[in-house]
């Protein structure tokens, strides 16, 4: 049975998804080429890829889920995860952008009750309809 080349490029592309994460143990340890705010490359590609591949998980579960009641959940973690990346690609982890402060709390807290009012207000229009 022949393999399309549909299946084909997405085996391939799990492949090095699936391989994000050990990308920095191909660079030589004597590398002490910073990047970016790291000690060296091996550091900046092991954090960056491993948000990445995180991120990756987290957008084909949105994909997956089209249709499904929660989908909306999903943008959270793949906005912190966005949001983790710019940190690090661009070097902020000094700066105030990566502090824990009024912005994120707010964030998060209004994230948790669009949550829970979300799924309160669906357990009550099942309940209603039974």
């Amino acid at each position: 049975m022949m393999m399309t080349s549909k299946e084909f490029v997405i085996g391939a592309l799990i492949l090095i998804c699936s391989l994000l994460p050990y990308i920095h143990d191909a660079i030589p340890r004597e590398t002490q080429a910073g990047i970016s705010g790291y000690s060296s490359l091996r550091v900046f590609l092991y954090i960056t890829l491993i948000n990445v591949f995180g991120l990756v998980g987290w957008l084909i579960a949105y994909f997956e889920a089209k249709g499904k009641r929660y989908r909306f959940v999903m943008i959270v973690p793949i906005m912190n995860i966005v949001y983790q990346l710019f940190i690090y690609i661009l070097n902020l982890k000094k700066t105030s952008f990566n502090d824990l402060n009024l912005k994120f709390l707010i964030t998060f807290i209004v994230s948790v009750m669009v949550f829970i009012f979300y799924f309160m207000r669906k357990f009550k229009q099942s309940k209603e309809s039974a």
